[in-house]
């Protein structure tokens, strides 16, 4: 049973990487959106801090309010990192 609990350890901290990689998702893109949008240093620092601002956000509402208590983490996990993606 001993490497079942090592590869479970191994699906989890992959699994975190892809969810944490959304993390740098707007400094990969903000040249990008910086010609689309036409942004000023102040408004590209802006962008770029709003991803974390959100995490930080999603993080508190969702301890407010027990999300992981009261619902399966597995599927809160999931869902979260799915719903990064859009």
């Amino acid at each position: 049973m001993k490497n079942g609990k090592w590869w479970a350890l191994f699906l989890i901290a992959v699994a975190e990487l892809f969810a944490l990689s959304l993390w740098f998702s707007a400094s990969v893109i903000v040249q990008e959106l910086r010609d689309l949008w036409a942004l000023t240093p102040a408004t590209e620092a802006w962008v770029t801090a709003s991803v974390p601002i959100g995490f930080v956000i999603g993080a508190l509402f969702s301890s407010y309010l027990g999300i992981a208590d009261r619902f399966n983490t597995r599927k809160v996990f999931a869902v979260s990192a799915l719903a990064g993606l859009y």
